[in-house]
């Protein structure tokens, strides 16, 4: 069959598919937004609201609340000349989210704590009963770098002996975690400063991991790379394997009192 269409229906039928082409290769990235919390506001909230891929920037100030992000964002903290700004912790659960530029202090508790894989925390102060902790889901592929971490505890914490020392919890924690990299963080005061548990195939490069009752532990983990970390003041060992804990990579730490 021969359909005869006429010049003035044809340039119609062309305008309507070329607006349907333009349609077809918008990127994502328009639809993405930035959003920016101020002290007055809630985190929280500006993370309920977004939609996968948005970005969140948080304002220098203190935030009384700890939050969830249970979506894939981007959380920027920004000094506004007040200093990054203050949560009390925050869970992430979202694959391929980023966390940057927080102060993070809870000394009940964990100050971060990641279930999730291929995200990026980096950058941030953390201050914390249990500082940073990657854990749960087998979580793969992240980047923990260039974190300030601080373990401290309020005094209920002695009630929890069994698993504290007088240092407190840990600073960086790997658990069933595999394919991370933990680089360039400064953790102290902890009872182990950066510890892998049950966790394999991790790089852990270019750390301090200085003043702890331990430096760096590894429990039942295999094939993880420590690398060029400065291991000293930690009051009882400075590396330590326990139980299967084979098949490491050492390369260059620097150990010393």
């Amino acid at each position: 069959m021969i359909v005869v269409v006429d010049c003035r229906t044809l340039k119609y039928l062309l305008i309507i598919i070329s607006i349907s082409s333009l349609n077809l290769i918008i990127p994502g990235s328009a639809l993405e937004a930035k959003i920016t919390v101020d002290p007055s506001e809630s985190i929280q909230s500006a993370i309920d609201q977004a939609i996968p891929g948005d970005t969140i920037e948080v304002k220098s100030g203190t935030y009384e609340e700890s939050i969830n992000v249970n979506k894939r964002l981007a959380l920027i903290g920004v000094d506004t000349g007040k200093g990054a700004p203050l949560i009390k912790g925050v869970l992430i659960t979202a694959d391929h989210s980023e966390f940057n530029g927080f102060r993070v202090s809870n000394h009940a508790w964990f100050g971060i704590v990641v279930n999730s894989n291929n995200s990026n925390i980096t950058d941030n102060e953390v201050e914390a009963c249990m500082g940073g902790h990657l854990s749960q889901r087998r979580s793969m592929g992240n980047l923990v770098a260039r974190n300030n971490v601080k373990v401290v505890c309020e005094s209920w914490y002695g009630l929890l002996s069994g698993s504290f020392s007088l240092g407190g919890g840990d600073g960086i924690q790997l658990n069933y975690s595999y394919d991370n990299v933990i680089r360039d963080n400064t953790v102290g005061n902890g009872f182990i400063g950066i510890y892998l548990d049950t966790s394999s195939n991790n790089f852990v490069v270019g750390n301090n991991a200085s003043g702890n009752t331990n430096g760096i532990g590894l429990f039942s983990a295999t094939a993880n790379t420590i690398q060029g970390n400065l291991i000293r003041k930690n009051s009882d060992n400075g590396l330590g394997l326990v139980k299967f804990s084979n098949q490491q990579h050492y390369y260059r730490q620097y150990c010393g009192r």
